[in-house]
């Protein structure tokens, strides 16, 4: 049982992270091989539109038809920039701010719900495998081996 499965059942988005080349980072396969198992491939850029391993422009990715993002924080911003969703946005940048398995906004405590009311896009990084990693393809926390049951909505009998 893969990460995603728990995604699924809590309705978290997830995206596989990929470079520049289209590959998945630390994986060997490409955005077509992603897609054809139903992950969609997005690759990390600053708030330039660069990303960072190889320098690929977002105009090199686009061609590609490679999916890019620039993180933010729960609040909306670049952590590393400064740079909010709107400036983002007007860079033709989708900014998204990185969430676990559960829902909460990595080194943060934003909820989904806090995040969408605030206007901020989110997903969850996950590797070929279907389990959730870092922005920087590793291993993050396995949730797939715990019992998460207090974390699943509650559903109506019948």
């Amino acid at each position: 049982m893969s990460d995603i499965d728990l995604m699924h059942s809590r309705a978290v988005p997830f995206r596989a992270l990929v470079g520049a080349s289209g590959i998945a980072v630390n994986g060997t396969k490409t955005i077509r091989e992603l897609s054809a198992i139903g992950m969609t491939p997005i690759c990390q850029v600053n708030a330039s539109g660069v990303e960072p391993n190889t320098s690929a422009t977002i105009d090199q990715l686009r061609p590609r038809a490679i999916p890019f993002f620039c993180e933010v924080t729960e609040l909306g911003v670049d952590p590393v920039s400064g740079a909010t969703v709107a400036q983002l946005s007007s860079r033709a940048i989708p900014a998204y701010c990185v969430v676990d398995a559960l829902g909460i906004a990595q080194g943060g405590t934003s909820t989904m719900a806090q995040l969408s009311a605030r206007g901020i896009p989110y997903f969850c990084p996950v590797g070929e495998n279907g389990d959730e990693t870092t922005l920087d393809g590793e291993p993050s926390l396995d949730f797939s081996d715990e019992d998460n049951s207090q974390y699943l909505p509650l559903l109506p009998a019948g």
